[in-house]
């Protein structure tokens, strides 16, 4: 048999204590976990074996051949970013003309509205996704108020 290190129980057992601090003041937001494709599967397996009741409401795999269709706008295509005129080199935008020239491609929370469960990112959620998935969905996990990120394999960050 052959033992790893125990990095990803002691990040699952940290993050049940630090959900369990945080819903003593408030519900904690949700949990982004980052990792290669081909680790997506093997978190949600040691998430569901290391809790005997888990700390998450739902267990979220945010990749193509899982549950990402779900949580994509109807027909938004890739994420941009794009304002007018085309060059805008040196300009400075405000917070809410650069939102307006974003094109968002996942439902996420609205601030201030009451959630919805077609959203990504909820309260209590744990979101398990892969560099490339946060890569073209870049703008929409932005607006999520993470209570913590995890990155797995985090030399996959230096790559475009």
């Amino acid at each position: 048999m052959i033992w790893g290190l125990g990095k990803t129980f002691s990040v699952l057992a940290f993050l049940r204590e630090y959900l369990d601090l945080a819903r003593g003041n408030d519900e904690p937001g949700p949990v982004l976990i980052v990792a290669p494709v081909s680790l997506l599967s093997v978190w949600q397996s040691e998430i569901e074996k290391t809790y005997e009741k888990s700390p998450f409401r739902e267990i979220v795999i945010l990749h193509s051949s899982a549950d990402l269709p779900k949580f994509r706008k109807e027909g938004a295509g890739r994420e941009i970013f794009s304002t007018e005129p085309e060059s805008n080199a040196g300009e400075e935008f405000e917070r809410e003309e650069l939102g307006e020239g974003i094109r968002y491609a996942l439902r996420v929370p609205e601030e201030g509205e009451p959630a919805r469960p077609d959203c990504v990112g909820l309260p209590g959620m744990v979101v398990i996704t892969n560099y490339e998935t946060v890569r073209d969905y870049q703008f929409s996990l932005a607006r999520i108020p993470w209570s913590v990120v995890v990155l797995d394999e985090a030399q996959a960050v230096k790559n475009p």
